[in-house]
């Protein structure tokens, strides 16, 4: 594969993941379409990328509207990449069903059915999902349960009824469990390959795009940093991966033949609130009397959330993680440039 000779389509393409995908493309060579809601976003995003010439992009309003993507790729028969990473990523929802669960499957659908249609020439498509398609969400709360990259979230459609945080995970294992049976049904030309990321943490691509409050997972890291010195610590365990690191294991989803068809889990290790408050004391005198001190590691919880045995997935893809201090360093330092 020649990247100053191949087109990647990817949707989504003003979220934080996708930004990062995005970069790493350009940086390498690829042209890189991106489908995004509307026309004042794709401005930005090329006013942000200082109007790469290898960069442009197709306006997709709606995810689960049918034949969505069917007009934007009809103008890229030069697409042989598909990367899908249009899905809501939000916990809070006044109607989960149509704004969490609906476009992350119904999206996937229509994406798959476009690709076949219009651009049979497609050899490869790498799809965004999440550890949530993999750990059982009502096993969540029982510790000590591993997984590696077999197990399937048994979330129930109708579960995403209850609430956003259910929709969402309800999202990821059916959208995932779709482009799966769909590949295997219509026999399709291409490879999928799907991404499972943990908790992604790390900074923006661009300063602009720090706001008051970010997307779920990087606002973890932000909270922390604007809380008051005795207010209560929000706590989180879980497993963590860099956005940075994120991006480049789509990239690698294709061009390693050896990531073709497969499920990759891509994760570094676990951690904890106080682990990342301790992270910031330590590197970061100035928080010292500003935010709240951190206490003793919470080894029984940390223990007991859900372990992911990805060591598979780190040799396919065949790159060092980035460690949770760089993580946090990078991610202050963004933080504390926004703030000046």
């Amino acid at each position: 594969m020649t990247p100053s000779k191949t087109s990647v389509f990817i949707s989504g393409a003003t979220g934080y993941i996708v930004k990062h995908i995005i970069d790493q493309l350009l940086s390498k060579g690829y042209t890189v379409v991106g489908a995004l809601r509307s026309t004042d976003k794709g401005e930005k995003l090329l006013k942000q990328f200082k109007s790469n010439k290898k960069l442009s992009y197709e306006v997709v309003p709606s995810l689960e509207k049918t034949g969505a993507f069917d007009d934007a790729l009809i103008k890229h028969p030069e697409v042989t990449i598909f990367l899908h990473s249009a899905s809501p990523v939000t916990f809070t929802s006044q109607d989960p069903v149509n704004d969490i669960f609906l476009p992350a499957v119904e999206g996937t659908k229509n994406v798959l059915t476009a690709i076949i249609k219009h651009v049979p020439q497609v050899t490869n498509v790498v799809m965004t999902s999440s550890i949530a398609a993999v750990i059982n969400t009502y096993k969540i709360e029982s510790p000590g349960f591993q997984y590696d990259e077999d197990p399937w979230n048994p979330i129930l459609a109708n579960d995403a009824t209850k609430s956003g945080f259910w929709a969402y995970k309800a999202s990821k294992a059916h959208a995932e469990a779709l482009a799966r049976s769909f590949v295997e049904k219509e026999k399709s030309n291409f490879k999928l390959t799907t991404i499972c990321p943990s908790f992604v943490f790390g900074p923006q691509l661009f300063d602009d795009d720090v706001v008051e409050t970010m997307n779920f997972s990087a606002e973890v890291i932000n909270t922390l940093l604007k809380l008051n010195k005795d207010d209560e610590i929000p706590m989180t365990y879980s497993s963590y991966i860099d956005v940075r690191d994120t991006a480049k294991a789509h990239i690698v989803g294709f061009e390693n033949e050896n990531c073709h068809g497969k499920r990759l889990i891509i994760s570094e290790e676990k951690f904890e609130t106080n682990e990342i408050l301790k992270l910031i004391h330590d590197s970061y005198p100035q928080f010292k009397n500003k935010i709240p001190q951190p206490g003793e590691i919470d080894v029984e919880k940390l223990e007991g959330a859900p372990t992911l045995i990805n060591d598979t997935s780190k040799e396919l893809v065949g790159f060092e993680f980035i460690k949770l201090d760089r993580l946090v360093t990078d991610t202050v330092d963004q933080f504390l440039r926004c703030q000046s």
